[in-house]
């Protein structure tokens, strides 16, 4: 896929054809684009001040879920854990024109996907568990049909579900790193399907535990249900001026644990991956220094780790939240906030 995209986009440059026409980003500080791979048909759907995330495209392509904070609870201007209560899930049209909220309550409400026939939508929440997340299944109007972990414990979420195989992220007080785990549609037969490292080798030559609890992240499934691919915190060195966000890499596994690869293995903070329709490519957010400067970006990578490409977006001011590929393989969607 790559390859021919090269080519493609090398023959464009042989033509010189005309600069496209870049859309000017509606008023809002979070915007919601579609484009191509390739940063052309850029267009924006949707437009909002409210912090916008966890963009999922129906099976379709018709529709979107998304999370929004729906008020800013501490009053300060901004939108962080002060705020998450005030977490919901929404329904976006795929037009853009409206959004219909699906939760409507105090617990924090995050991270939805859809069912793999798109009936029914998969999301984390507080509200069984008090400040730990369980997994629960709502129909498309908001009301919760099955709650499949009870663990008030226990942390679950990060979940993903292609076929019938769930996989999540569990963190338990006893677990000295979050792991991956994978379990059935109906909630039975969990198990642990990494087991990643409990401490780092920092710049400074000490083996020391991070300050935060290690572990993996934001598994996704392949859309074969085979592999996994997910982000790891290896380190807490890499820091982008004063900010140290530590360094993470994206990492593919098979579903039964075997075969475990470093796909990325940059000095960066790469995560949020997503395989594309067929299997072959990985979309993925990254903060990285590019000349001694702070960069963020989506970029694609092969399954087997090569051909790493930035994807290009042609408007300076969006900085990219993270990305989905849509059904038919060639265009994303994306959320960016726009700076002014």
């Amino acid at each position: 896929m790559l390859l021919l995209m090269a080519l493609a986009l090398s023959g464009c440059q042989a033509r010189t054809p005309a600069t496209p026409a870049v859309p000017t980003p509606m008023p809002g500080r979070y915007g919601v684009f579609t484009m191509r791979l390739d940063g052309t048909d850029l267009r924006q759907i949707y437009s909002t001040d409210r912090r916008l995330g966890g963009l999922r495209p129906s099976p379709d392509g018709t529709r979107f879920l998304c999370t929004f904070f729906y008020r800013d609870v501490d009053g300060d201007g901004q939108y962080g854990v002060a705020d998450m209560s005030a977490l919901e899930i929404g329904l976006l049209s795929g037009d853009g024109t409206s959004l219909r909220r699906l939760t409507e309550d105090d617990y924090i409400d995050a991270v939805p996907l859809w069912s793999p026939e798109g009936t029914t939508i998969l999301f984390a929440s507080n509200r069984d568990s008090g400040d730990k997340l369980d997994l629960f299944v709502m129909d498309l109007e908001g009301n919760v049909l099955r709650q499949l972990t009870a663990t008030p414990d226990v942390h679950e979420g990060d979940p993903d579900w292609v076929g019938e195989t769930i996989v999540y992220t569990r963190n338990a007080p006893e677990d000295k790193a979050q792991s991956i785990w994978a379990m059935s549609a109906d909630g039975t037969g969990a198990r642990q399907v990494t087991f990643p490292p409990l401490a780092a080798q920092t710049s400074r030559g000490a083996i020391e535990l991070r300050p935060f609890k290690p572990g993996d992240f934001d598994p996704r499934l392949s859309p074969d249900g085979e592999r996994i691919a997910f982000e790891r915190h290896l380190d807490d060195d890499f820091a982008l001026g004063e900010h140290r966000v530590g360094h993470w890499d994206i990492f593919v596994i098979n579903i039964d644990g075997s075969g475990e690869r470093d796909l990325t293995g940059e000095r960066e903070a790469a995560g949020f991956p997503k395989w594309s329709p067929d299997g072959q490519t990985i979309l993925f957010l990254a903060y990285r220094l590019e000349q001694g400067r702070p960069s963020v970006a989506l970029y694609t990578i092969g399954v087997d780790g090569r051909g790493r490409q930035r994807v290009p977006i042609p408007i300076a001011n969006l900085v990219p939240l993270g990305g989905e590929w849509l059904p038919d393989g060639e265009h994303i969607v994306f959320v960016a906030e726009v700076f002014r």
